[in-house]
């Protein structure tokens, strides 16, 4: 019963944290501090101080506690690489999102589409060319947050060689 309980206030938590952390990266950018923010900062400032706390009682202090400080250290750099990848994960999802809804409002894209629905009245060639230069578009917006991401899932793998 406990561990349902314990998964249920998990899964709560890790949710709130990724609404919490997409609220804050829609934010304008070059904006001050604003008072809305506000519950977002305190999610993920909560839910961090939890992640630490928890690394620190349930893996690291027994690890000390045993004499195993060399583990314990290689196990603390693991734990925060593992962090640094969600974070970077997250950050490249937004990256891409954010990108392509730019790309899609673009005047150039939106011409292209338009001239690609109506392909009937177009010669081929045209339409041809509108699809390929959307198709460039919205590949070019994947790349920065792509590039994240895959960075992301490589500090996730050496945490999990760190921690093993």
């Amino acid at each position: 019963m406990a561990y349902e309980w314990y998964d249920f206030t998990a899964g709560v938590g890790g949710t709130l944290c990724v609404i919490a952390a997409f609220y804050l990266l829609a934010q304008p950018r070059g904006r001050r501090f604003s008072r809305r923010a506000l519950p977002a900062w305190i999610v993920l400032i909560a839910f961090a101080g939890a992640l630490v706390w928890s690394m620190w009682s349930e893996t690291v202090r027994p690890l000390v506690e045993e004499g195993e400080t060399s583990r314990a250290i290689r196990t603390s750099f693991g734990m925060v690489a593992i962090l640094a990848a969600v974070v970077a994960i997250l950050y490249g999802g937004f990256r891409i999102v954010s990108k392509i809804l730019k790309t899609l409002r673009d005047p150039t894209v939106v011409k292209n589409a338009e001239l690609i629905r109506q392909r009937r009245h177009q010669a081929k060639e045209v339409v041809r060319k509108a699809r390929r230069a959307n198709s460039r578009a919205i590949l070019r917006g994947l790349y920065p947050g792509s590039v994240w991401m895959i960075g992301g899932f490589a500090l996730l793998a050496l945490g999990g060689w760190l921690g093993s």
